[in-house]
C-alpha cells in the first residue's frame, strides 16, 4: 500500500453532514468522477486504486473509451433494468459535458456533429430519434445521405439524423478529472483488493478513517461484491490517422450488425463508425466499434476474423477507410465491465456504509456524472438517517 505523490490539501470547505469522509475504491471514470462530486460537495476523500490514469501505470479500460455521448440505445440500457433511470443518469452526463467543452483545452471535451444512418424506420428506430430531438441542431432528413455524398448501396441506407454530441479525449479527461480531484484534496492510495469488501468492510473504514466507501471497481465486483451478474464484454476500435479520413463529423449506423467471431468466440455486435478526431487528437482518427461478451482476450490484431470483417464494413460504409495502409492501423481493445440486468448504484442492503457503483459497460462516460450525483445523494442520505 502506498500514497501517491500528493500537493499540499488546500483548506476543506466544511461537509453540511459535518465533514464525513468517503473511501472511493476505483480509479477509472466512475471512480474519479464519483470522487469529484463528494470533493465539491465538501467530503473529504481517499480513492484507492490498484492503477491510475496518469503515466507510467497499465492502460486502464477509460482511457481506451471511444468515449462519445450518444443517447442511450435499448441494448444499452440493459433489458432488466429502468430506462427511464439510464436516460436521466444520462442526460446529467450531457449538461455537465457540455459545460466542460468550453475549456475544452483543458478537459479535452469538445461538441461534434453526429449522423446516424438507417435502413428503416422501425419502432424502436422511431423511439430513438424522437428522445434525440431535444439535442442541439437536430434534422431528420434522407438529404444529409446526399449532402454528406455517403455511400448507400452496400448496406442499403435510406434515412439519416444529425445532431450535436460531446467528444470526450480520454486520456486527456482522465488526466484534467485526476488532477481536479488532486487540487479539491483528494488523497490517492494505490493498494490491490482481494476478497468481498463486506468481509473487510469495518478494517477499511478504519484504516481510511472513512464514514462510507463507494465500490467504483468494475470487473473486480464480481469478487469484490460477490456478484456473477458481472461479466467482461471486450470492445474494439481501430485507431487511424485522422488526415486520412478527411470528415469533420463522426458518421455510424444507426443499427447493429452482428459480426460473429473467430474461432470458438462469441458472436460480436456492433456496426461501423467513423470517428475523424479520437480522443480528440487531430492527427488521430478512429473506427469503432463492435462488442463481445464474455471474452478476456484483448490481444486482437489486423488479421483476427473478427476485426477484418468490422474493417471491410467501415470501408463499405466510408470508402476513403481503404486507402489506409494496414501500417497506419492500430487496434485497441478493452474490456467493457458489464452487468446483467444494469449497473449496480445502490447501498448495499447488508451494510448501508457500503455503496455501489459499477457495471455500466460501455457506457461509463455517458452515466458518470448521473451516477455519481446518485451516489453523492446516497452518502447525504446515509448521514442524515444516522443522525435521526
Amino acid at each position: 500500500m502506498s500514497s501517491l505523490n500528493q500537493p499540499p490539501r488546500p483548506c476543506r470547505l466544511s461537509s453540511p453532514f459535518g465533514g464525513q469522509r468517503v473511501l472511493v475504491i476505483g480509479a477509472g471514470v466512475i471512480g474519479l468522477t464519483t470522487a469529484y462530486e463528494l470533493l465539491t460537495a465538501g467530503y473529504e476523500v481517499t480513492v484507492l486504486a490498484k492503477e491510475f490514469p496518469i503515466p507510467g501505470d497499465p492502460v486502464i479500460v477509460s482511457l481506451i473509451a471511444g468515449a462519445l455521448w450518444v443517447f442511450p440505445t435499448k441494448m444499452d440500457c440493459f433489458e432488466e433494468f429502468s430506462r427511464q433511470k439510464i436516460e436521466a443518469w444520462a442526460m446529467v452526463s450531457y449538461d455537465k459535458l457540455v459545460q466542460q467543452a468550453k475549456n475544452g483545452c483543458k478537459t479535452g471535451v469538445k461538441v461534434i456533429e453526429n449522423v446516424y444512418l438507417f435502413k428503416d424506420i422501425d419502432g424502436p428506430t422511431m423511439e430513438f430519434i424522437n428522445k434525440s430531438k431535444h439535442l442541439p441542431k437536430f434534422r431528420h432528413s434522407p438529404m444529409i445521405i446526399k449532402e454528406k455524398g455517403i455511400n448507400t448501396s452496400p448496406h442499403g441506407v435510406k434515412d439519416a439524423v444529425s445532431f450535436w454530441v460531446p467528444l470526450i479525449n480520454s486520456p486527456s479527461y482522465m488526466m484534467w478529472l485526476y488532477q481536479q480531484c488532486q487540487q479539491l484534496g483528494v488523497k490517492y492510495v494505490r493498494a490491490s483488493l482481494q476478497g468481498t469488501l463486506l468481509s473487510q468492510l469495518n478494517s477499511l473504514m478504519t484504516s481510511y478513517n472513512a464514514d462510507f466507501v463507494i465500490n467504483c471497481t468494475g470487473l473486480a465486483a464480481k469478487e469484490l461484491a460477490t456478484d456473477d451478474k458481472v461479466y467482461p464484454v471486450r470492445g474494439a476500435l481501430i485507431n487511424v490517422p485522422s488526415d486520412a479520413l478527411n470528415i469533420d463529423y463522426r458518421l455510424a449506423h444507426g443499427f447493429k450488425t452482428e459480426y460473429g467471431g473467430g474461432p470458438g468466440e462469441n458472436a460480436a455486435i456492433g456496426g461501423p463508425s467513423i470517428l475523424p478526431h479520437h480522443n480528440n487528437d487531430p492527427s488521430m482518427g478512429s473506427l469503432g466499434v463492435f462488442y463481445q461478451s464474455h471474452e478476456y482476450n484483448t490481444n486482437l490484431s489486423l488479421s483476427h476474423p473478427l476485426v477484418k470483417k468490422f474493417l471491410q464494413q467501415c470501408i463499405a460504409m466510408y470508402p476513403p477507410v481503404g486507402s489506409i495502409k494496414e501500417k497506419d492501423m492500430v487496434v485497441k481493445v478493452g474490456l467493457r465491465p458489464v452487468r446483467s440486468g444494469g449497473p449496480r448504484v445502490e447501498p448495499d442492503p447488508s451494510n448501508p456504509r457500503l455503496i455501489h457503483n459499477y457495471g455500466h459497460g460501455a457506457i461509463g462516460y455517458i452515466l458518470s456524472w448521473g451516477c455519481a450525483k446518485e451516489c453523492l445523494e446516497m452518502v447525504r442520505s446515509g448521514n442524515l438517517k444516522a443522525r435521526l
